[in-house]
This record gives structure tokens, sequence and C-alpha cells, in this order.
């Protein structure tokens, strides 16, 4: 009897399984904001460099300014459904550029001369991920609703690090001298969980249009560095493929 049910249980998984299929592919672009918990900062850019960058002793006596970070990814994806559509596994590979700018000046100045710093970190990665999504059923005949959640995982060589340091003349209004530091910064990676919330309008049977929201949080991890919380709210919009027909 036992062996029977698991037999017919067992038996019933496979053939649910067996019933999901390549149900189409498309791409898209995301942009939004991706930032650390605590914002961008000398020691996060610090953390994040491998060498190259001065040390000095009279941070205390710069003011700190880091402006929101440039972020934009594009990437593609296939997905999976069930025969009634309402439930799809999507699986995408995305490219991500971040930028994070930090700029320092001096809270004193000498005669007409001023002093400032800047550092600007640029870091390239390369996502995986994969996406559950649960949609209505089809409104007015051409467009439905879905969330879902997701979860990726993203990986970059290196990250570039431009810091400068700077002495301006304020009657003259010009630069008196400049010296760069370029840095590159140990291998990283990140990890996110998010939840998403979209609405897709379909037409001509084969073809889709995407408009989505995501939010969630995870981790930065540089090698041999603590890790470091982050947070990301983005819009994606993108082009579907249909195989067969939604």
């Amino acid at each position: 009897m036992i062996f029977l049910l698991w037999g017919q249980l067992a038996f019933g998984q496979t053939d649910s399984l067996k019933k999901w299929h390549l149900y189409g592919a498309g791409g898209g672009y995301m942009d939004g904001l991706s930032q650390y918990f605590e914002g961008y900062s000398h020691e996060v850019m610090l953390m994040n460099a491998s060498s190259g960058l001065p040390l000095y002793s009279d941070w205390d006596n710069y003011s700190r300014l880091a402006f929101t970070p440039g972020f934009w990814q594009t990437g593609a994806w296939v997905k999976f459904a069930n025969p009634n559509k309402k439930s799809q596994l999507r699986v995408n590979l995305t490219y991500t550029f971040r930028s994070d700018t930090l700029v320092y000046t001096s809270l004193f100045e000498t005669g007409d001369t001023s002093f400032g710093r800047s550092a600007i970190e640029n870091t390239r990665m390369v996502f995986a991920g994969v996406s559950f999504m649960q949609s209505t059923r089809m409104v007015a005949k051409f467009f439905r609703l879905y969330v879902g959640a997701e979860g990726d995982f993203g990986f970059g060589p290196r990250t570039k690090i431009d810091f400068a340091e700077y002495k301006f003349d304020i009657r003259e209004g010009r630069l008196l001298e400049v010296n760069e530091f370029p840095s590159i910064g140990n291998p990283r990676f990140q990890i996110f969980a998010s939840a998403l919330l979209g609405v897709e309008f379909c037409f001509l049977r084969h073809f889709g249009l995407t408009a989505e929201v995501r939010s969630g949080f995870g981790g930065h991890f540089v090698v041999s560095e603590k890790p470091v919380g982050m947070s990301k709210t983005v819009w994606n919009l993108g082009a579907n493929y249909y195989f067969k027909s939604y």
C-alpha cells in the first residue's frame, strides 16, 4: 500500500515536471538605484581597492560628499512555463555597471588656495539569476499582471578606482596642481534576493513587452575583506518572443 502510494506520488511529480516547457526568450534594460546600506564612503572605497591609494592622517579636515551612484544593467533571458502559462520560471544572464563618486573639500584655505580630493569607482559585473513568477489570467485579451521572487549572483574580476587630489586658486578660478592615484580593486561578488512586480503586454500571438519593478537586498563581498550590505530598487523594460503562443 505504502509503495503503491509512493509510486503514484513520484509518477505525478515526474509527470508534472514534464509539462513545464520552454516558453519564450527575451531581453531588456534595467535602471534604478543600487547602493550600500550605509552609502558609499571613504572606508568602503579603501576596502574595495587593493593598492595605490594614499593614506592620509588629515581626513577629518575634509568634508565628504557621496553622489547618488550610477547604475544600469542589460541582459537576456529564457522562460519556462507550465501548461496554463500562469506559473513561469525565468533564467537570466546580465551585465551590470556601477559608478560611485566621492568628493572631498578642505575645511581650510591657504591664502587664495583651497584643496580637494575626489574618487570615482567603476565596477563591472556579470550576473546570473533565476526568477519564479505567478501571473493573472489575460486581461482585455492583451495584458496580464505578475508577481514573483528573484535570486541572482554576480561576479566581477576587479574594480577600477580613480583617486585625485588637487589645489584650486579661488581668485583666478583655475587648478594649480593635480595628482592622480589609480588603483585596481580585488575580485568581488554580489548576492541579491528581490521581490518583483510587473505587467506584460502581449500582441500578435508571439510578441510581448514587459515593464517591471524589483526591490531587494544582498551583500557585496570583496576577496580578503569583510562583506558589506547592499540594497537595490530598479525598474526593467523588456521584450519577449513566445515560441508557440502567449
